[in-house]
């Protein structure tokens, strides 16, 4: 079985964008399953006293945020965009991403969504916006329309965010494993196992899964042969 990573992500973030456009390929390189988890985070900005994002309520951080994207975007050949509406509303599109996933297009269309919002800038609010985003992710428009209105889409998503809490995740994008939950605005310092004993296989995975995740949301590029023992630092 591969070691496997939930990727939590909110439409809204300009650092999910940078995740979402390329964690498929780095951890099919180097065999981890993803897990894509869409959730809010207005909530949990409301339970720290926050009514937006924290680049609205700091400004500086928001400037060095727009320059911080657009920085890696170009080094990654990304368009970047700031939305006119910063942060957007990513509720319909949670709930798009969900019954997306019941026809097996989530990450595609999770990818359309945010190239949308942060590649060109447009509102992930509006209807027409997102009936793009079905199409180039190869769905009929209307069937998940119709899922997303559902009641257990609803819950789903509710039950996303309650999870997230529950995690201490308190940004976008954070990754968890059994034992380890990292954020996106994470930096890691990766130093090689020096252990004399043989480990097993699963104390093989687990660092493994370890070191995807911190070394992947640290913005650095994983190199071919993985070890693990990650020293966070922001």
């Amino acid at each position: 079985m591969k070691p496997r990573i939930v990727f939590w992500y909110e439409f809204a973030s300009s650092y999910s964008y940078l995740s979402a456009m390329r964690v498929d390929d780095e951890a099919a390189r180097v065999q981890v399953a993803v897990d894509w988890k869409p959730f809010l985070l207005g909530p949990i900005f409301k339970s720290q006293g926050w009514e937006t994002s924290p680049f609205n309520v700091y400004p500086a951080k928001g400037r060095y945020m727009a320059r911080d994207i657009a920085r890696i975007a170009a080094a990654r050949g990304l368009p970047f965009k700031v939305p006119a509406v910063f942060p957007g509303n990513g509720l319909k599109a949670a709930r798009l991403a969900i019954a997306a996933r019941n026809h097996g297009a989530l990450p595609a269309f999770s990818r359309a969504v945010f190239s949308a919002g942060f590649g060109e800038g447009l509102d992930i609010f509006d209807d027409a916006v997102l009936t793009d985003c079905l199409s180039a992710a190869g769905l009929d428009a209307d069937v998940p329309r119709s899922l997303a209105k559902d009641g257990g889409i609803k819950f789903e998503l509710r039950a996303n965010t309650e999870q997230a809490q529950a995690h201490g995740i308190f940004g976008a994008p954070s990754f968890t494993t059994d034992d380890e939950s990292c954020s996106g605005a994470t930096t890691a310092s990766i130093r090689p196992y020096s252990g004399r004993r043989q480990r097993t296989a699963n104390e093989d995975a687990m660092r493994f899964r370890k070191y995807f995740i911190c070394n992947y949301i640290g913005l650095s590029e994983l190199p071919a042969a993985p070890f693990c023992g990650a020293n966070a630092a922001h």
